[in-house]
């Protein structure tokens, strides 16, 4: 200690005279702790540094690999994990990485085949799923480019897709919105004080159902094709599937009442 220097009463660092002078002992530990603090999470943060800007050794790697083998994060692992990603989308910097990071490399899932209870599970996440406008734009633009580029389903596909369509399609609402004349029904059954669920999915869709087996379609005149208001040569073809539809839910043991929407609305009928 030389005497432009002070030695601390407590830890025995020196310091400089007149800037850590002070008459008050308690000042001066209170200081001490604080200085000792500050440098403690100062060394803390150049180790975290070091720790990111360091270059694991391929052998470092490997041991690494081995003793993470065969080990699942847990539940509230995963849960965390997702919590933190979700609704916090890519930028295009950390796109660009990935995409660089990836080029070259092998897919791992290529040539295998997904089990049938694998596929059950994905075509049942993805049943009344509606695409947002956005997805369906881009679902158009790369079907389009692979249709330029002579990539068409083989007819394997075409099957595997009509039969997925047809799982899908009894819980895809169509359209989202319910019509005026449906919207009537439902308030009268509503006032009536009788319990329905809209859309049931089963053959054809109804627009109510009533436990057990009653099924109500509201249809409208010029879709379905009234026989008052006329029959179009576009609505032929909905008009037999509106026979079959009947058809097949009488046959299954189901009530089914089809409403013409001109009904509900007497002073504008033909």
């Amino acid at each position: 200690m030389t005497s432009k220097t002070k030695k601390c009463k407590f830890c025995g660092e020196e310091f400089a005279k007149g800037k850590y002078d002070c008459p008050s002992r308690w000042v001066t530990r209170k200081y001490c702790s604080q200085l000792h603090a500050h440098l403690d999470s100062i060394r803390k943060a150049n180790e975290v540094l070091d720790k990111r800007n360091r270059v694991q050794s391929e052998e470092s790697r490997i041991k690494r690999s081995i003793a993470m083998k065969g080990r699942k994060p847990s539940p509230q692992t995963i849960e965390a994990s997702r919590k933190a990603k979700l609704g916090k989308p890519l930028s295009e910097s950390t796109k660009a990485k990935l995409s660089r990071s990836l080029k070259g490399r092998k897919v791992w899932n290529t040539g295998l085949k997904m089990s049938d209870e694998y596929r059950e599970k994905c075509s049942k996440s993805h049943l009344g799923v509606i695409p947002s406008e956005e997805t369906r734009k881009k679902r158009s633009i790369t079907m389009k480019e692979l249709w330029r580029n002579g990539h068409h389903q083989t007819p394997e596909g075409i099957r595997r897709l009509s039969e997925s369509m047809k799982k899908r399609r009894p819980y895809m609402i169509v359209p989202v919105i319910d019509s005026k004349p449906e919207r009537i029904i439902q308030q009268k059954l509503k006032n009536a004080g009788v319990v329905f669920t809209t859309h049931k999915p089963i053959i054809g869709q109804p627009d109510m159902f009533i436990e057990p087996n009653v099924c109500i379609f509201v249809d409208g005149c010029y879709i379905h094709g009234c026989g008052l208001c006329g029959k179009k040569p576009l609505q032929l073809r909905q008009i037999d599937r509106d026979k079959f539809v009947t058809a097949e839910l009488i046959r299954q043991g189901y009530r089914v009442i089809r409403i013409p929407s001109h009904r509900l609305y007497p002073r504008k009928r033909i």
